[in-house]
């Protein structure tokens, strides 16, 4: 009885809890360093996930601009198996009046050719005009129409004068594409867009 009375509680409870911080402070600072690596990394890592996220999304977005470039590249050289003659080109034109065709000579590069014309005529209404584009560009040639395109208004509707190339591979067969590119009219540039629906 006596023993138990001759300790001195208050002050071992107070080097016990003196110890015990001691020791969790101790702790604490040796493992402070490796608390922080570990958020450093994690932070780390998370925001380069964060960038092969978006770095395949990227990816993804090329690669299918790609392939839909080269399924319309394929499409234009397979044109260029048909060739295009005058007469062709007269067929075109839809419902166009007063058609006149001029050709130019031919370029040979490697084993395209070249050609070109200078076409006019007159439509009833620029839906006509915007028809006849579209016609152009989704034929069976690989044509290139020339930009700007002169207009004029007159009597009865639209004038035009359109610049058309024609690429061919050598040897190819005889046969019997954006309408907002720039356009002019009375010497005004304008986008193909602006033109309006029917004859000013």
């Amino acid at each position: 009885m006596n023993s138990w009375k001759s300790i001195d509680w208050i002050s071992n409870t107070a080097w016990l809890l003196f110890y015990s911080v001691g020791i969790l402070l101790f702790l604490s600072l040796f493992w402070w360093d490796y608390i922080n690596q570990y958020r450093t990394i994690n932070a780390t890592y998370r925001r380069e996930e964060v960038l092969v996220q978006q770095f395949y999304q990227e990816y993804a977005k090329i690669t299918a601009q790609k392939k839909e470039y080269d399924q319309q590249n394929m499409q234009f050289i397979a044109k260029m198996n048909n060739s295009l003659s005058t007469s062709s080109l007269q067929s075109l034109m839809g419902n166009s009046k007063g058609v006149k065709i001029q050709s130019k000579a031919a370029k040979q590069n490697a084993d395209i050719l070249e050609s070109s014309f200078s076409v006019s005529g007159t439509v009833a209404s620029t839906k006509q005009f915007r028809d006849l584009i579209k016609s152009l560009q989704n034929s069976n040639y690989a044509l290139e129409i020339s930009f700007p395109i002169k207009l004029q208004s007159v009597k009865g509707g639209l004038k035009y004068t359109i610049g058309i190339k024609s690429f061919t591979k050598k040897n190819a067969t005889p046969m019997s594409a954006n309408p907002d590119k720039a356009v002019t009219q009375g010497g005004i540039t304008i986008p193909a867009s602006a033109i309006p629906n029917s004859t000013q």
